[in-house]
């Protein structure tokens, strides 16, 4: 049987949410199903078994595009370091540019190790990413917007919502109706 409820977390490689939507459609529906949406989801119907499928877009934003892309938690750490020191941003940048053109691999991991070496030397990779989210105050405002701009995040509450007891927020849309049937 079919879950009731599937979130889908992809790159959405610059498309307008509409483009991705479409994607979603063509891609990952079921052959045969109509389809509805439902505040932020899409219903999938087949033969009265209804699936809800969350998008959750990772898009943390287009900073190091020229490294891997990959979904990572190293991509949303670079995001929040480079809106917050652009001025490092530009020197990591700087660094990456100079390893790749010794013919060497640079990859997003590689630039949060050469970020924390910039800004805290004094402390190891787990401590940095302890800081980066929480526990630097400089850098509350810049991962309060991007945060508050994500849509991974706005998908990832709408998916976890119901199964959180979180209530509803004025900010976040509804996934659904709550009127999704699954197998019963």
């Amino acid at each position: 049987m079919p879950p009731a409820r599937i979130g889908i977390n992809f790159d959405p490689n610059g498309q307008t949410d509409a483009e991705w939507r479409k994607w979603l459609l063509k891609e990952c529906g079921p052959q045969g199903a109509s389809v509805s949406e439902a505040g932020e989801s899409l219903v999938f119907d087949v033969g009265g078994t209804q699936t809800e499928v969350v998008p959750i877009p990772w898009d943390f934003g287009g900073v190091f595009e020229k490294l891997e892309d990959k979904r990572a938690l190293e991509r949303g750490i670079l995001a929040v370091m480079a809106a917050a020191a652009p001025d490092d941003a530009r020197l990591v940048e700087s660094l990456l540019d100079r390893i790749q053109a010794e013919s060497r691999q640079a990859t997003r991991t590689s630039a949060v190790k050469l970020w924390n070496a910039v800004r805290r030397p004094d402390m190891d990779t787990v401590g940095f990413v302890a800081q980066v989210f929480g526990q630097d105050h400089e850098l509350e405002r810049p991962l309060s917007s991007l945060l508050a701009g994500s849509g991974f995040l706005k998908g990832l509450e709408c998916f976890l919502r119901p199964l959180s007891g979180i209530p509803g927020n004025a900010g976040i849309p509804a996934c659904s109706s709550g009127s999704i049937q699954g197998p019963g």
